[in-house]
This record gives structure tokens, C-alpha cells and sequence, in this order.
């Protein structure tokens, strides 16, 4: 479950933002984005590794949601 998402730029925090645009605040110069997730599920993992273009292998599977 996603807890919260923010953006901050410069040091400075821009806005709370929705996981699907996580993308587009990343690209940006000097951003940064601070996502808290609470025992995400699978499906949580897979759109925050996509949402940051990350290897597949680059996210961990072993939570106690995934395990079930």
C-alpha cells in the first residue's frame, strides 16, 4: 500500500503527487522523489518499478504480502 509520495526539487518539497507521476517528476534536474510504501503488494512493486525504470531484478519480491 502505497503511505505516501512526494516530490522535492532543490531541497524543497514540491507536492504530495499520485504514483503515475512519479516518471515524470524523476526526469526532471536535481529531483527527487520519496515514495513510503506499507507491505506493498506485488502489484505495488511492479508499478513503482516501472515508475522509476528500474531493472526488474532491482526489486525485492520478499515481503510478508508477497509471501501471503
Amino acid at each position: 500500500m502505497l503511505v505516501n509520495c512526494v516530490a522535492y526539487q532543490d531541497g524543497k518539497k514540491l507536492a504530495d503527487i499520485p504514483a503515475p507521476e512519479i516518471r515524470e517528476y524523476v526526469k526532471r534536474p536535481d529531483c527527487f522523489v520519496w515514495v513510503a510504501l506499507y507491505e506493498p503488494a506485488p502489484a505495488d512493486l511492479e508499478e513503482m518499478r516501472q515508475e522509476f525504470d528500474l531493472h526488474e531484478l532491482a526489486v525485492g519480491r520478499d515481503t510478508p504480502a508477497a509471501n501471503g
